[in-house]
């Protein structure tokens, strides 16, 4: 897992998590359609790129691309990227990587600390303004509050700029977006390790885009919010007694609630403004998903760690282009990772998931790595394993008329998933202040989807996914 840290999000000035991520090597953005940009991980496109908030999924989808622009970065604490197939631990889409922002954990409140401009309860305080070319304006306002056990956060921002993610042209375009971003934790613990959480956070968006192709303006008025609950029982830590190996285990037990929710309206227009009445047209993607999830580290000395889960996960679309206009789609995923050192310097991780639907069947994705430690600075690593990515909605479902162009494109419900395969070694050496490191990857895949020419009416050419 490559890390980008509070630090390197703050040293880059950016707002939004596509301008933190561009500054990254090895990590390449891509433009959506119409509009939106994307993220390429080892080649592979932002359609299996899996782009995750604190650990759950995203709702936001167009035309595969998760528009990485909206997700704002006020309230992020850090960014883990992983390269090659990861289906083992997160699923589907993770056929090229993962990207997982993590949200800023509120700290609990001290002692005699004191409050900012004399509020009680009031921890911190945090101010930003940003002005730039293309009319950029920038500003986000954060706080942190703290009572005992308990402690919050609450960041609002709001994004200004005269430019369209995933497009060139400047002509005519125009983002701009609120953001509301709030956690409350409230977390218990005691000298044996034992430990008690419970947390709760929401992501909320309100953006409107526009831009000019020809003579004509496209309007797009985004909505979404992401939030989840999560419990946490971590239990006594047992550490050696008398001189003895007695047995050492630390055991810890968190129950996930998540969802996830994005809706557009698109609208277009001769004028810079919509036309008065006109409705547009709708969608709405919702996802919600429950996660159980044990780790625990075994053994006498606790140097074996399993990682057991089970995710059931509900994807919903509500969209004029899919036929039926509603469609849902359910994914029960069982999965475990070992981590077990047989020698000194050497770690060996294997791991594999079962992916059920109904409607596409069932996937197996196992995967394996190591870790040897060659000296205190030299490292060498390497895995091999299998990612999928299960068919979609406009996919499966798909049924659009393109009559300015005089095409059709229709959906299979037969599909099946994607599939990839990865083999990667690499070697790091890291010194105290400069580091090196190489990697070699080779990546297969199969059964891509796509579209090609079917059979249709006389007059008008039909492709099929």
């Amino acid at each position: 897992t490559e890390v980008v840290t509070r630090d390197d999000i703050e040293r880059t000035g950016a707002t939004d998590l596509a301008a933190v991520l561009v500054e990254q090597t090895g990590i390449e953005l891509q433009g959506g359609h119409p509009s939106g940009t994307g993220v390429m991980l080892q080649g592979i496109g932002s359609e299996r790129v899996l782009v995750l908030l604190d650990g759950q999924p995203v709702a936001g989808r167009i035309s595969g691309v998760l528009d990485l622009s909206r997700l704002p970065v006020n309230a992020v604490e850090r960014v883990e990227v992983l390269r090659g197939p990861q289906s083992t631990l997160y699923g589907t889409d993770a056929m090229g990587g993962v990207i997982n922002v993590i949200t800023r954990t509120p700290p609990p409140a001290a002692a005699g600390r004191g409050a900012p401009l004399g509020v009680p309860g009031v921890t911190g305080l945090s101010l930003r303004a940003l002005a730039g070319t293309q009319a950029r304006q920038d500003g986000a306002l954060g706080l942190t509050l703290g009572r005992g056990p308990v402690a919050a956060s609450v960041d609002v921002g709001r994004r200004h700029v005269e430019m369209t993610p995933g497009r060139a042209a400047a002509s005519g375009a125009l983002a701009e977006r609120l953001d509301l971003a709030g956690k409350v934790r409230w977390a218990t613990a005691h000298d044996d390790g034992r430990a008690r959480t419970l947390e709760a956070n929401l992501l909320a968006l309100d953006e409107r885009q526009r831009w000019q192709s020809a003579r004509l303006y496209t309007f797009a008025d985004n909505r979404q919010w992401s939030g989840r609950v999560t419990g946490v029982w971590q239990g006594r830590a047992l550490a050696p007694t008398g001189g003895a190996a007695a047995p050492a285990s630390r055991h810890r037990v968190s129950a996930t609630l998540a969802g996830s929710s994005f809706g557009q309206r698109t609208r277009a227009s001769v004028a810079p403004r919509p036309i008065a009445g006109d409705t547009g047209s709708h969608q709405l993607q919702r996802i919600l998903q429950a996660e159980l999830l044990y780790n625990g580290r075994l053994g006498r000395t606790g140097g074996v760690a399993l990682d057991v889960g089970t995710q059931v996960r509900r994807d919903e679309i509500l969209a004029a282009r899919i036929v039926g206009t509603r469609r849902a789609l359910t994914l029960i995923e069982p999965f475990a990772q070992l981590e077990w050192s047989p020698l000194p310097g050497l770690a060996l991780l294997p791991g594999v998931r079962a992916s059920h639907s109904a409607v596409w069947g069932t996937r197996v994705t196992p995967r394996v790595a190591l870790r040897q430690r060659l000296g205190q600075r030299l490292t060498l690593r390497a895995s091999a394993g299998e990612g999928f990515r299960a068919p979609d909605f406009k996919e499966l479902y798909m049924s659009f008329v393109n009559q300015g162009a005089g095409y059709v494109v229709l959906g299979s419900p037969d599909l099946r998933p994607e599939q990839a395969r990865n083999a990667m070694l690499g070697l790091e050496w890291a010194g105290e202040r400069a580091y090196l490191r190489t990697q070699l990857f080779h990546n297969r895949f199969r059964h891509f989807i796509e579209t090609r020419p079917a059979d249709g009416p006389a007059g008008a050419p039909v492709y099929r996914y």
